[in-house]
Protein backbone atom coordinates (compact mmCIF):
# COMPACT_ATOMS: atom_id res chain seq x y z
CA UNK A 1 0.00 0.00 0.00
CA UNK A 2 1.45 3.48 -0.64
CA UNK A 3 0.41 7.53 -0.18
CA UNK A 4 1.34 9.84 -2.63
CA UNK A 5 2.55 12.54 -0.99
CA UNK A 6 3.56 15.80 -3.44
CA UNK A 7 4.10 13.05 -6.68
CA UNK A 8 6.60 11.27 -4.19
CA UNK A 9 6.37 8.30 -3.18
CA UNK A 10 5.41 7.40 0.96
CA UNK A 11 4.73 4.22 2.13
CA UNK A 12 2.59 3.69 4.98
CA UNK A 13 5.46 1.16 6.31
CA UNK A 14 7.87 3.79 6.22
CA UNK A 15 5.72 6.57 7.90
CA UNK A 16 5.21 4.30 10.46
CA UNK A 17 8.56 3.48 11.17
CA UNK A 18 9.94 7.44 10.85
CA UNK A 19 7.77 8.37 13.64
CA UNK A 20 9.19 5.67 16.42
CA UNK A 21 6.20 4.32 17.44
CA UNK A 22 7.10 3.07 20.81
CA UNK A 23 9.25 6.16 21.51
CA UNK A 24 6.12 8.68 20.39
CA UNK A 25 3.53 6.52 22.59
CA UNK A 26 6.05 6.66 25.23
CA UNK A 27 6.11 10.54 25.53
CA UNK A 28 2.41 10.70 25.01
CA UNK A 29 2.19 8.40 27.92
CA UNK A 30 4.65 10.70 29.93
CA UNK A 31 2.32 13.27 29.53
CA UNK A 32 -0.62 11.41 31.17
CA UNK A 33 2.04 10.36 33.77
CA UNK A 34 2.68 14.09 34.59
CA UNK A 35 -0.97 15.01 34.55
CA UNK A 36 -1.58 12.13 37.11
CA UNK A 37 1.57 12.77 39.43
CA UNK A 38 0.28 16.69 39.29
CA UNK A 39 -3.17 15.46 40.55
CA UNK A 40 -4.37 15.13 44.23
CA UNK A 41 -5.65 11.95 43.37
CA UNK A 42 -6.48 9.68 39.79
CA UNK A 43 -9.70 12.11 39.82
CA UNK A 44 -7.88 13.66 36.81
CA UNK A 45 -9.49 10.79 34.85
CA UNK A 46 -13.07 11.92 35.37
CA UNK A 47 -12.33 15.56 35.56
CA UNK A 48 -10.07 16.10 32.99
CA UNK A 49 -10.52 13.24 30.30
CA UNK A 50 -11.25 15.25 27.34
CA UNK A 51 -7.73 17.37 27.87
CA UNK A 52 -5.82 14.04 29.35
CA UNK A 53 -7.02 12.16 25.91
CA UNK A 54 -5.55 15.81 23.82
CA UNK A 55 -2.48 15.87 25.71
CA UNK A 56 -1.20 12.08 24.65
CA UNK A 57 -2.38 12.84 21.30
CA UNK A 58 -0.21 16.23 21.29
CA UNK A 59 2.94 14.63 23.23
CA UNK A 60 2.85 11.60 20.60
CA UNK A 61 2.61 13.48 17.37
CA UNK A 62 5.15 16.15 18.37
CA UNK A 63 7.64 13.31 19.36
CA UNK A 64 6.80 11.75 16.15
CA UNK A 65 7.04 15.52 14.37
CA UNK A 66 10.94 15.59 16.30
CA UNK A 67 11.67 12.07 15.27
CA UNK A 68 10.92 12.83 11.82
CA UNK A 69 12.77 16.40 11.69
CA UNK A 70 15.94 14.64 13.41
CA UNK A 71 15.77 11.88 10.13
CA UNK A 72 15.60 14.79 7.57
CA UNK A 73 18.84 16.43 8.90
CA UNK A 74 20.61 13.15 9.30
CA UNK A 75 20.24 11.71 5.93
CA UNK A 76 24.06 11.81 5.36
CA UNK A 77 25.21 10.30 8.77
CA UNK A 78 22.71 7.70 8.54
CA UNK A 79 23.60 6.22 5.53
CA UNK A 80 26.72 5.15 7.46
CA UNK A 81 25.13 4.68 11.05
CA UNK A 82 21.59 3.47 10.21
CA UNK A 83 21.11 2.56 6.66
CA UNK A 84 18.50 0.59 6.69
CA UNK A 85 15.74 3.95 8.18
CA UNK A 86 13.31 5.33 5.58
CA UNK A 87 15.49 8.19 4.47
CA UNK A 88 18.74 7.24 4.24
CA UNK A 89 17.27 3.87 2.51
CA UNK A 90 15.93 5.69 -0.65
CA UNK A 91 12.52 4.11 0.16
CA UNK A 92 11.16 7.77 1.40
CA UNK A 93 11.66 10.63 -0.34
CA UNK A 94 13.25 13.91 1.46
CA UNK A 95 9.76 16.34 0.16
CA UNK A 96 7.39 13.05 2.04
CA UNK A 97 9.27 13.40 5.02
CA UNK A 98 8.81 17.46 5.19
CA UNK A 99 5.10 17.09 4.33
CA UNK A 100 4.96 14.41 7.26
CA UNK A 101 6.81 16.77 9.75
CA UNK A 102 5.08 19.78 8.89
CA UNK A 103 1.25 17.67 9.37
CA UNK A 104 2.72 16.25 12.60
CA UNK A 105 3.68 19.18 13.66
CA UNK A 106 0.46 21.09 12.71
CA UNK A 107 -1.85 18.51 14.86
CA UNK A 108 0.18 18.58 17.77
CA UNK A 109 0.41 22.22 18.45
CA UNK A 110 -2.99 22.87 17.41
CA UNK A 111 -4.13 19.81 20.27
CA UNK A 112 -1.86 21.73 22.72
CA UNK A 113 -3.70 24.95 21.87
CA UNK A 114 -7.15 23.36 22.28
CA UNK A 115 -5.72 22.38 26.08
CA UNK A 116 -4.75 25.93 26.41
CA UNK A 117 -1.78 28.75 26.14
CA UNK A 118 0.54 27.02 28.99
CA UNK A 119 0.85 23.73 27.36
CA UNK A 120 0.76 25.86 24.27
CA UNK A 121 3.94 27.59 25.10
CA UNK A 122 5.90 24.09 26.63
CA UNK A 123 5.22 22.69 23.55
CA UNK A 124 6.64 25.15 21.20
CA UNK A 125 9.76 24.73 23.99
CA UNK A 126 10.02 21.58 23.49
CA UNK A 127 9.36 21.43 19.31
CA UNK A 128 12.25 24.38 19.50
CA UNK A 129 14.92 22.88 21.43
CA UNK A 130 13.99 19.78 19.06
CA UNK A 131 14.45 21.33 16.05
CA UNK A 132 18.22 23.53 17.36
CA UNK A 133 19.16 19.96 18.57
CA UNK A 134 18.89 18.62 15.52
CA UNK A 135 20.49 21.70 12.96
CA UNK A 136 23.36 22.62 15.65
CA UNK A 137 22.93 20.44 18.98
CA UNK A 138 24.16 17.45 17.51
CA UNK A 139 27.68 18.32 17.06
CA UNK A 140 28.22 19.70 20.29
CA UNK A 141 28.10 16.03 22.31
CA UNK A 142 26.97 16.30 26.15
CA UNK A 143 25.20 19.43 25.58
CA UNK A 144 23.30 17.80 22.78
CA UNK A 145 22.41 14.86 24.85
CA UNK A 146 20.88 17.52 27.13
CA UNK A 147 19.06 19.14 24.68
CA UNK A 148 17.37 15.64 23.89
CA UNK A 149 16.64 14.98 27.80
CA UNK A 150 14.83 18.06 27.92
CA UNK A 151 12.62 17.17 25.35
CA UNK A 152 12.28 13.99 26.31
CA UNK A 153 11.89 14.79 30.32
CA UNK A 154 9.18 17.67 28.99
CA UNK A 155 5.89 15.67 28.49
CA UNK A 156 5.95 15.31 32.68
CA UNK A 157 5.89 18.90 32.49
CA UNK A 158 3.59 19.51 29.88
CA UNK A 159 1.22 17.02 31.36
CA UNK A 160 1.58 18.76 34.89
CA UNK A 161 0.12 22.23 32.79
CA UNK A 162 -3.04 19.82 31.67
CA UNK A 163 -3.99 20.27 35.51
CA UNK A 164 -2.33 23.58 36.05
CA UNK A 165 0.09 22.35 38.65
CA UNK A 166 4.05 22.57 38.45
CA UNK A 167 5.26 20.94 41.70
CA UNK A 168 8.27 19.88 43.16
CA UNK A 169 7.33 16.60 43.24
CA UNK A 170 6.48 17.10 39.19
CA UNK A 171 9.85 18.27 39.00
CA UNK A 172 11.60 15.55 40.82
CA UNK A 173 10.18 12.91 38.44
CA UNK A 174 11.23 15.20 35.35
CA UNK A 175 14.94 15.19 36.78
CA UNK A 176 14.98 11.53 36.95
CA UNK A 177 14.02 11.12 33.34
CA UNK A 178 16.04 13.60 32.17
CA UNK A 179 19.44 11.89 34.11
CA UNK A 180 18.41 8.76 32.73
CA UNK A 181 17.52 10.16 28.98
CA UNK A 182 21.20 11.38 29.06
CA UNK A 183 22.80 8.20 30.33
CA UNK A 184 21.04 6.80 27.32
CA UNK A 185 22.12 9.49 24.54
CA UNK A 186 25.43 8.90 25.47
CA UNK A 187 25.11 5.62 25.37
CA UNK A 188 23.50 6.00 21.73
CA UNK A 189 26.77 8.02 20.83
CA UNK A 190 28.70 4.88 21.38
CA UNK A 191 26.61 2.98 18.81
CA UNK A 192 27.45 5.46 16.14
CA UNK A 193 30.65 6.43 17.21
CA UNK A 194 32.01 5.74 13.73
CA UNK A 195 29.91 7.42 11.27
CA UNK A 196 29.76 10.40 13.86
CA UNK A 197 33.33 10.33 13.81
CA UNK A 198 33.63 10.93 9.74
CA UNK A 199 30.54 13.86 10.44
CA UNK A 200 32.28 15.31 12.95
CA UNK A 201 29.68 14.75 15.15
CA UNK A 202 31.53 15.28 18.58
CA UNK A 203 30.08 12.85 20.97
CA UNK A 204 32.11 11.88 24.32
CA UNK A 205 32.57 8.37 22.72
CA UNK A 206 34.31 10.52 19.47
CA UNK A 207 36.20 12.90 22.03
CA UNK A 208 37.24 10.57 24.71
CA UNK A 209 36.73 6.89 23.37
CA UNK A 210 33.56 4.55 23.91
CA UNK A 211 35.15 3.52 27.58
CA UNK A 212 35.81 7.04 28.93
CA UNK A 213 31.93 7.89 27.68
CA UNK A 214 30.41 4.59 29.40
CA UNK A 215 31.90 6.08 32.38
CA UNK A 216 29.57 9.10 32.39
CA UNK A 217 26.47 6.93 31.21
CA UNK A 218 26.98 5.13 33.99
CA UNK A 219 27.35 8.32 36.25
CA UNK A 220 24.06 9.82 34.80
CA UNK A 221 22.62 6.11 35.08
CA UNK A 222 23.19 6.22 38.97
CA UNK A 223 22.38 9.77 39.72
CA UNK A 224 18.78 8.52 38.11
CA UNK A 225 18.81 5.67 40.61
CA UNK A 226 20.11 8.01 43.47
CA UNK A 227 17.57 10.48 42.63
CA UNK A 228 14.48 8.05 42.32
CA UNK A 229 14.47 6.68 46.02
CA UNK A 230 13.28 11.00 47.07
CA UNK A 231 9.83 10.53 46.27
CA UNK A 232 9.74 7.82 48.77
CA UNK A 233 11.62 9.59 51.25
CA UNK A 234 9.65 12.53 51.00
CA UNK A 235 6.23 10.81 50.92
CA UNK A 236 5.22 11.13 47.33
CA UNK A 237 5.16 7.71 46.08
CA UNK A 238 3.89 4.33 47.91
CA UNK A 239 4.90 0.51 48.26
CA UNK A 240 3.93 -0.22 44.99
CA UNK A 241 6.71 2.39 43.01
CA UNK A 242 9.04 1.63 45.52
CA UNK A 243 8.68 -2.13 44.18
CA UNK A 244 8.49 -1.47 40.62
CA UNK A 245 11.70 1.71 40.69
CA UNK A 246 13.78 -1.08 42.55
CA UNK A 247 13.16 -3.56 39.28
CA UNK A 248 14.12 -0.15 36.82
CA UNK A 249 17.42 1.02 38.96
CA UNK A 250 18.78 -2.30 39.15
CA UNK A 251 18.03 -3.54 35.73
CA UNK A 252 19.34 0.29 34.24
CA UNK A 253 22.52 0.09 37.08
CA UNK A 254 22.98 -3.65 35.35
CA UNK A 255 23.24 -2.48 32.08
CA UNK A 256 25.01 0.56 32.79
CA UNK A 257 27.69 -1.79 33.92
CA UNK A 258 27.80 -4.18 31.27
CA UNK A 259 28.41 -1.05 29.22
CA UNK A 260 31.33 -0.20 30.90
CA UNK A 261 33.06 -3.80 30.82
CA UNK A 262 31.98 -4.04 27.21
CA UNK A 263 31.78 -0.39 25.53
CA UNK A 264 31.72 -1.48 21.53
CA UNK A 265 28.65 -0.55 19.65
CA UNK A 266 26.95 -3.74 19.40
CA UNK A 267 26.95 -3.88 22.98
CA UNK A 268 25.85 -0.09 23.44
CA UNK A 269 23.01 -0.81 21.19
CA UNK A 270 21.40 -3.57 22.84
CA UNK A 271 21.82 -1.03 26.02
CA UNK A 272 19.84 1.61 25.19
CA UNK A 273 17.19 -0.97 23.77
CA UNK A 274 16.76 -1.99 27.02
CA UNK A 275 17.52 1.09 29.28
CA UNK A 276 14.68 2.05 26.64
CA UNK A 277 11.93 -0.69 28.13
CA UNK A 278 13.34 0.32 31.58
CA UNK A 279 12.67 3.39 31.19
CA UNK A 280 8.81 2.43 30.05
CA UNK A 281 8.67 1.00 33.70
CA UNK A 282 9.95 3.22 34.95
CA UNK A 283 6.95 5.66 33.94
CA UNK A 284 4.57 2.88 34.87
CA UNK A 285 5.96 3.25 38.10
CA UNK A 286 5.30 6.84 38.15
CA UNK A 287 2.29 6.55 36.89
CA UNK A 288 1.43 3.99 39.95
CA UNK A 289 3.11 6.23 42.32
CA UNK A 290 -0.02 7.14 44.35
CA UNK A 291 -1.02 3.63 44.67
Amino acid sequence: MEVRVLSEKCRVADIISICRPVNSLMMGLAVVVGATIASPSYSIVVEYPIKLILGFLAGSLLTAASMVFNDIMDIEIDRINAPHKPLSSGRMSPSCAWTLFAVLTTLGLLLSLLIGIVPLAIALASLLVAVAYSVRGKKTGLPGNMMVSFTVAIPILFGGSIVGELSGRLLAFYTIIFLANTGREITKGIVDVIGDSAKNVLTLSVRYGSYKAALVALAFYASAVVLSVIPVLMNWAGTLYAALVSVVDAGILYYALVLVRDPRPQTAFLVKEKVRYLMLLGLVAFLLSRA
